[in-house]
């Protein structure tokens, strides 16, 4: 039996200066955000990301992780689970 693997557009990056902020929340003293990026082409371009301390500036927001202290250090599905998990994880982040 063979199963299909769907491809991921490649170059349909999230801009992170362009994005919306769907919901915030603040957990444990971390930040959980879910935002949605028109450009990006999975998971109805919503990002659900978790970021270490409490975060205000949205004026970009890159989901990515990326080094020199920026603070997404997580992602999870953007769904009901995912958010259960990123208030546990959040809970955990010291």
């Amino acid at each position: 039996m063979s199963k299909e693997i769907e491809k991921i557009a490649m170059g349909a990056k999230p801009d992170p200066y362009n994005f919306n902020i769907v919901k915030i929340e603040y957990s444990s003293g971390n930040t959980i955000v879910l935002a949605n990026y028109p450009g990006s082409l999975t998971f109805g371009r919503n990002k659900l990301m978790l970021m270490k301390g409490i975060q205000g500036d949205f004026t970009t927001l890159d989901p990515h992780f990326l080094d020199s202290g920026h603070p997404v250090v997580a992602r999870f599905i953007p769904n009901a689970d995912g958010w259960k998990l990123a208030r546990l994880c959040a809970g955990q982040l010291k």
